[in-house]
């Protein structure tokens, strides 16, 4: 490895999702003058799909095990989108010499209130929280899942692919379902989760599926602390920016004025070109353009 002056970037992909997302990203910072560390964590894309439980703390050890492994000794630039959020936070807190500064774009999981956040306004969203409750509290619920669901999307990933017109078909179908009968309502939500996950996650080790996708249901346990941590953080000189898009049903208003009344101090930037959830790829130009700034002054 040689690491150029300005700085290693870490890029933490989202859940269900591979570092393929951050490709043009590569790029871009490498031409900045930027060394960047990209990579597909536990059970998602290339890598390994291991024993241990799937949870935001084990990838966040997966990223020290990688730098030390690296031999990076400098404080890194940590980059996460989504779930890779709430790794990149828990890395920050963790290891907090070794970060030179956070980036959460669209922070979500572990962050959300489910019930005051999304329940019951987003129909997938209430589904997949049901499925993230069984899958953490019934016993057989993750094995037979992992196994099963593993199999079915593996083997479906090789033959269809949704284009983005398809899921934004299927997102309008499921919207109008909410005035059908509860069945029907679920039934939708599944299609649109399923062709989501078939459009942004067609290299994942089948029996990986599942498991990075739910991360053992941890997602639902309290990571508050971890925002107190973090504007402790703040106080002692960290730099934080927090990027998210316009009408993003992860990142609701609700969700968006709590991080930005908890930490105090952190850049918040909203990209109004990028409409929902995935603004990394939907608003690239935009998301760049923030996060060069950001990183060039950190």
């Amino acid at each position: 490895w040689m690491w150029m002056c300005k700085g290693v970037v870490v890029l933490l992909h989202g859940v269900s999702m591979t570092s393929d997302m951050w490709a043009e990203y590569c790029e871009w910072l490498s031409s900045r003058g930027y060394s960047v560390l990209c990579y597909d964590m536990f059970g998602h894309g290339h890598s390994s799909v291991v024993s241990a439980p799937y949870t935001p703390h084990t990838l966040s050890n997966q990223l020290l095990s990688l730098l030390n492994a690296l031999s990076i000794q400098q404080p890194a630039h940590i980059v996460g989108f989504s779930l890779g959020c709430l790794v990149a936070s828990l890395f920050t807190t963790s290891h907090p010499l070794l970060v030179r500064s956070l980036t959460l774009i669209a922070p979500a999981a572990g962050f959300n209130d489910a019930p005051l956040d999304f329940t019951p306004r987003n129909p997938s969203l209430n589904l997949l929280q049901k499925g993230l409750w069984a899958y953490k509290h019934v016993p057989p619920t993750p094995r037979a899942a992992t196994y099963l669901g593993g199999v079915i999307l593996g083997a479906l990933s090789e033959h269809v692919h949704p284009l983005s017109s398809h899921l934004q078909s299927l997102k309008e179908q499921e919207m109008a379902a909410q005035e059908m009968p509860t069945p029907m309502q679920y039934l939708s939500s599944l299609r649109y989760l399923a062709g989501q996950w078939l459009h942004q996650h067609r290299r994942a080790p089948r029996q990986g599926v599942l498991r990075s996708f739910v991360c053992e249901g941890d997602v639902l346990g309290d990571y508050s602390g971890v925002v107190n941590e973090l504007q402790a953080s703040i106080r002692r000189g960290m730099r934080i920016l927090v990027l998210h898009g316009q009408d993003d049903p992860l990142v609701p208003e609700s969700l968006r004025s709590r991080l930005d009344t908890r930490l105090k101090g952190a850049r918040i930037a909203e990209v109004r070109s990028g409409k929902g959830h995935n603004v990394p790829l939907r608003a690239r130009g935009e998301v760049m353009q923030v996060l060069g700034a950001f990183l060039d002054r950190a």
